[in-house]
């Protein structure tokens, strides 16, 4: 039998970046409800578990990249830096893009002092991640540096394929979130219907009144006393946008 993840919204199967989560529950960065939620999320959507934990708000990416890159002992580069890098020709023939896009890296620095390679990857768990990288360019040192995959991903584009908009999205993204658009709302009552004024940075009002059509009662099927969580997000900033229901939690 599939795996079922414990929110109960059905077969999980294998997410990647789920061992990510893993890490981040057990040293406390996020609760269990965050983890179930990320990883239905993440299927929903078909991206990595981390990802998702970043599209919900429950973590930010200096968090995310910071913790990450102190396990593997290491620098990190954060998607904004990471938009504005720019690699010589000369480097990018270094490692060829086969082997860019077979390892998840992407060299962003030579130092010749020291004869170092720097590159960026989104898995430090590669086998051997810098003595491959050493064989196929025959440098003495590899120096390799954390980021996001998608990160890695659109930089590998930019610079070898010349898609210059790669990290477009990536960058809108994060300003949603930076925007405040994942609002956590309270409720004593369950079985009320959900009514909250939510600030909305795009509208010339302060304030926008968002009625979801939906009772929280009829979210579950039951009612239960106590008091509720419900995480609202917009995927979009158009006026009139759906707000989208992620999860309940009974805290």
């Amino acid at each position: 039998m599939p795996p079922v993840d414990s929110t109960g919204f059905g077969d999980l199967g294998p997410v990647p970046g789920t061992k990510i989560l893993d890490r981040l529950l057990a040293e406390g960065v996020i609760v269990k409800f965050q983890y179930d939620r990320a990883l239905v999320h993440a299927r929903r959507k078909g991206i990595r578990a981390e990802e998702a934990l970043l599209e919900l708000g429950d973590i930010d990416e200096p968090t995310l990249l910071g913790k990450l890159a102190a396990r593997y002992r290491t620098q990190f580069v954060s998607t904004e830096k990471l938009s504005k890098v720019v690699v010589p020709p000369a480097l990018l023939r270094v490692v060829p893009l086969k082997v860019a896009e077979r390892l998840g890296v992407c060299p962003v620095l030579y130092d010749r002092a020291s004869q170092t390679l720097s590159v960026v990857a989104g898995d430090l768990e590669t086998h051997d991640l810098e003595k491959q990288l050493q064989l196929v360019t025959n440098l003495r040192s590899v120096r390799v540096l954390f980021a996001r995959p998608v990160a890695v991903s659109a930089l590998i584009r930019k610079l070898y394929a010349q898609e210059l908009d790669s990290f477009q999205p990536l960058l809108n993204a994060s300003r949603k979130t930076e925007g405040g658009l994942d609002v956590q709302l309270d409720y004593a009552s369950f079985g009320d219907v959900a009514t909250k004024t939510l600030p909305d940075p795009d509208d010339s009002s302060p304030d926008q009144l968002y009625v979801p059509a939906e009772s929280l009662a009829k979210l579950t099927g039951e009612t239960m006393a106590g008091t509720w969580t419900l995480t609202l997000s917009r995927e979009s900033v158009e006026p009139g946008d759906a707000i989208h229901y992620f999860g309940l939690s009974l805290r």
